[in-house]
């Protein structure tokens, strides 16, 4: 999987970026209907999410350049 800059509009509750909301890619914005797992590393948080459109994702954030990347799972749109 190869992963790519992108821009993710979050719900920040007891911990900032804890739920991603909203994707956009090249200009595009994708609303994310689930959150599919989530896990932490050092340093990053990740996110395997579905998208409205019916595509998953894995979106990766790091917490100490406070930048977002993601990746293409599946373009299935069903």
């Amino acid at each position: 999987m190869e992963f790519f800059s992108l821009e993710v509009v979050c719900y920040s509750g007891y911990r900032l970026h804890e739920t991603p909301r909203r994707v956009m890619v090249d200009g595009r914005e994708y609303d994310v209907l689930d959150i599919l797992d989530r896990w932490y590393g050092v340093g990053y948080m990740y996110f395997k999410v579905r998208l409205a459109e019916g595509a998953k994702m894995l979106l990766r954030y790091d917490e100490w350049d406070d930048v977002w990347c993601g990746g293409w799972i599946s373009a299935d749109k069903s």
